[in-house]
């Protein structure tokens, strides 16, 4: 799997909440006013949309978006990975009147192939022909979903 690191042009994080959220209610000052971030953050912060139905902006490297039945908060910064499970918990401790009924935690990755070979390697490695080809007489990957268990974490 080295070859998978070494073409790894982006690796995002995200963590989506389910359950029923005020959009418009959900913005950086918002995020300031209950000590989420900092001023300088919440200044800074660039605001793509905040309507009744759907919020949008860019705090920091976090992306947060909120519509009324989800809140998603993505970094694509590896070393804000763990502050982002801190910040989706402090979120949801502060609406902790409004039950969340999923969570999920994402990864994302996007590797570049050099030519064929290098994406035959890869997609050996990842979904392997043996499997697939008793579904397919010409399996090819495309995209690749990986769910696990929570195992109570």
């Amino acid at each position: 799997m080295a070859a998978l690191h070494h073409n790894l042009k982006l690796f995002t994080a995200s963590i989506v909440l389910v359950g029923r959220f005020p959009p418009q209610l959900i913005h950086p000052m918002w995020l300031r006013h209950y000590d989420l971030i900092r001023d300088a953050e919440a200044t800074s912060a660039t605001v793509n949309i905040n309507h009744p139905t759907i919020s949008q902006f860019t705090v920091g490297s976090f992306v947060v978006s909120v519509d009324k039945s989800r809140l998603a908060l993505m970094t694509s910064d590896q070393s804000s990975f763990v502050p982002l499970k801190d910040r989706a918990l402090a979120i949801a401790q502060v609406l902790e009147t409004i039950p969340v009924r999923m969570a999920g935690f994402n990864f994302s990755a996007h590797v570049h192939c050099k030519g064929d070979e290098t994406w035959k390697k890869l997609s050996a490695q990842l979904a392997p022909e043996s499997f697939w080809g008793k579904l397919s007489s010409k399996p090819d990957l495309n995209t690749i979903t990986v769910q696990t268990a929570s195992d109570g974490v």
